[in-house]
């Protein structure tokens, strides 16, 4: 742990001049009356680490440039032991030692004008500088960790929780992290807010995935047993093909070892039927020459039975026959035009 090795204080409150205090051992002691400038030191320790005039029972900064005294000489005149104090300057040196043994030296002076200087290892920086500069060293100026005041003990006990950890969290040094925390908690929330969208999401991402997928399933296997329908139909109806071909040549077969037989026999029945038609054709002829004669002789008969009256009762007996001879011919020619018609049918 680093440690204080020597101060060096001009005109800061009440030390006058270039005055320097130490060096510091591990514990050192400072004691003294009532005014011996044991607070002053105190004060000066504060005010080269950065601490606010107003928190070093001072008004405004120009208030902690030594103020001296004024002397009234011989001649009555008003003399200010110090000098002229508008123009006179102020500041306090800490040399400082870190846990590698380096030396590091801290100075802030009071202008003229009444204004701030800041030096590290005696070149001038600006005040953001010189905080992160002792902060790396763990010197916390808006904790002031580097020093317990009077009365700073019983204040702590004091405070509320809240002010107690706000305390806590300025000597940790996360106070300074407020702003920073509170952005990335934000981005925090909006990241989880984010991811439980995303989630959400591909939840429902993959339910319809795997909706799909289901459904391309039923799809393949669809189109697999319409492919198995397909080919056995083809199958099918090759196979029927195949049967109707097998019997065309089969009746092919049939036909033609029947061919020849067919023809000789269809030849022979012609031939036969066309005698037997022409044979009825004759006989048909025949039959309406017979006809035709007993009709002439019926009409002959008539002309005679007319001429003849009164010998019509010996003649009823004839006519009985005749009409039953022309009725015999007129079956005989019927039966022969049946027979004529079927063998032309044939």
């Amino acid at each position: 742990m680093g440690h204080l090795v020597q101060l060096e204080v001009e005109n800061f409150k009440s030390y006058r001049g270039h005055q320097v205090i130490g060096p510091f051992s591990s514990f050192t002691a400072v004691v003294g009356p009532n005014g011996a400038g044991k607070s002053n030191l105190m004060d000066a320790i504060s005010f080269v680490l950065g601490v606010r005039s107003s928190h070093l029972r001072s008004t405004q900064i120009k208030d902690l440039v030594y103020r001296g005294r004024t002397v009234e000489s011989r001649g009555g005149r008003v003399i200010d032991e110090a000098g002229d104090q508008a123009t006179r300057r102020a500041w306090v040196k800490a040399v400082y030692e870190d846990d590698a043994g380096r030396t590091m030296v801290f100075q802030r002076s009071i202008t003229p004008a009444g204004d701030s200087e800041y030096r590290v290892n005696n070149r001038v920086v600006t005040l953001q500088t010189y905080n992160n500069t002792l902060e790396s060293q763990n010197i916390l100026v808006k904790a002031k960790n580097f020093l317990v005041f009077q009365g700073d003990v019983e204040a702590v006990a004091s405070q509320s929780p809240k002010d107690l950890t706000k305390l806590i969290e300025q000597i940790s040094g996360s106070w300074d992290l407020q702003h920073e925390y509170t952005e990335l908690e934000r981005q925090q929330d909006a990241a989880a807010e984010k991811s439980t969208f995303a989630y959400n999401k591909k939840r429902a991402i993959a339910t319809e995935v795997q909706s799909i997928v289901s459904q391309k399933k039923e799809l393949e296997l669809y189109e697999t047993k319409v492919q198995l329908r397909t080919k056995l139909t083809v199958q099918h109806m090759l196979h029927k093909l195949f049967v109707a071909e097998s019997r065309i040549q089969e009746i092919k077969n049939e036909m033609d070892s029947l061919h020849g037989e067919t023809i000789t026999h269809a030849s022979t029945q012609r031939s036969r039927l066309d005698a037997s038609l022409q044979s009825q054709q004759k006989s048909q002829a025949k039959a309406y020459k017979a006809v035709n004669r007993q009709e002439r002789q019926i009409k002959l008969i008539e002309q005679k039975i007319e001429s003849r009256q009164p010998n019509l009762a010996g003649l009823g007996e004839k006519v009985s026959h005749l009409q039953r001879k022309i009725k015999q011919i007129e079956e005989n020619a019927d039966s022969a035009r049946v027979e004529v018609a079927r063998q032309g049918a044939v």
